[in-house]
């Protein structure tokens, strides 16, 4: 832009100075001097407005800060675990229920019995439009970055008005070339300005969260036992992998960015820190780090129900023995003449251990096995 503004004052000046008058083209039939002049203050006049234009809608240079967090936890638990629950926490902050902007995504690895693992993972929210209201000409005037585009489509359209009369006219009038080229200069000086000031009517400004995790340390795997051999009727095993003193940063920040079409890249212009959500964040996957089991224990339904058939056998090994030797149950006791009701055992199955409905039952109703 400062190169066409001193072009276009310099270049008349040294050309007229070494050109005689009438080495003009068409100098005979044309006033090169007053269209010269005018066309010269009407591009300049447009293009000092994009000028201020360009600079109404730059943002002023701000601090870029970032918010970074240190967490050194240790667990025993896959690393690989803390990105599931950062996945999870992802989604719960999706703007508009968009998914974020995945740029790297490195998962740590331990295939090996021992060694180091590094995992980095950032990704960005859907960028939202900083402006959502909607634009008329009594905010377009009140806008700082719309006000002076509004004078250059003003300016331009009565620049191209003024140019499309004058050409229409030297068309048609007899030795008219004079204002058949001002006219000319003028529609091509409008459509510049009205071009220029397009490229900036279409500039949209967004913010959005950046998130930048990154946990690294070393590994171990151990094996551990729950319960003992002789004693315990459960016991549970598990290979582990031990972290000790994992480095787990977190670094979030709010972005400011800007296209100048829907089509274009964004252009940062802004960063700013968020230490307390760093914060938040890193404590988060630091206790979730922390807080994994390390037992493996029966949770099914059915796994309860047969650990309740086996606690009972456990505690009364041979009831089903001793119940299947009983002779059948009779209805009224002999010996001293009497008569009286015996009572009925109860009868228990020797696979499950489960209770018999029916005194008299041949087969198990849990299991199916043969009752004795």
């Amino acid at each position: 832009v400062i190169a066409f503004i001193a072009a276009a004052i310099v270049v008349p000046v040294v050309f007229a100075s070494f050109v005689p008058v009438r080495g003009y083209p068409l100098g005979a039939f044309v006033d090169i001097i007053p269209i010269t002049f005018a066309m010269l203050v009407s591009a300049f006049v447009v293009t000092a407005l994009v000028f201020r234009s360009a600079i109404g809608t730059t943002i002023k240079p701000t601090q870029i800060a970032i918010a970074p967090h240190l967490e050194t936890p240790s667990a025993t638990t896959n690393p690989a675990q803390i990105y599931t629950e950062l996945a999870r926490e992802m989604q719960r902050l999706w703007e508009e229920t968009v998914p974020n902007r995945a740029y790297m995504r490195i998962l740590p690895d331990v295939g090996k019995r021992q060694g180091a693992f590094s995992a980095h993972v950032i990704e960005e929210t859907q960028p939202l439009p900083v402006d959502m209201e909607q634009m008329t000409f009594a905010r377009a005037f009140a806008l700082s970055t719309t006000r002076w585009l509004i004078a250059v489509d003003i300016a331009c359209t009565l620049a191209t008005i003024a140019g499309c009369i004058l050409a229409a006219w030297g068309a048609t009038a007899p030795g008219g070339y004079s204002a058949l080229l001002s006219g000319g200069g003028f529609v091509i000086i409008g459509a510049f300005g009205i071009r220029s000031a397009n490229e900036f009517w279409r500039r949209f400004g967004f913010t959005s969260r950046i998130y930048w995790i990154d946990w690294s340390g070393t590994y171990a795997r151990a094996s551990t036992r729950v319960g003992a051999l002789l004693n315990d009727r459960i016991s549970s095993e598990r290979e582990l992998i031990g972290i000790e003193s994992m480095t787990l940063r977190v670094w979030v920040a709010e972005i400011d960015s800007v296209a100048f079409n829907t089509d274009r890249d964004r252009d940062v212009v802004a960063i700013r820190g968020l230490p307390d959500e760093a914060s938040r964040l890193g404590r988060q996957l630091a206790e979730f780090a922390v807080d994994q089991g390390t037992i493996t224990a029966p949770l099914s339904a059915t796994d309860r129900g047969r650990l309740e058939a086996m606690n009972f056998l456990n505690r009364r090994p041979t009831d089903g023995l001793e119940l299947a030797d009983r002779p059948p149950a009779k209805a009224r006791a002999i010996g001293d003449g009497t008569a009286g009701e015996s009572p009925v055992p109860s009868r228990f199955c020797t696979r499950c251990g489960a209770h018999a409905s029916l005194p008299d039952a041949p087969y198990c109703g849990s299991c199916g096995a043969k009752l004795t």
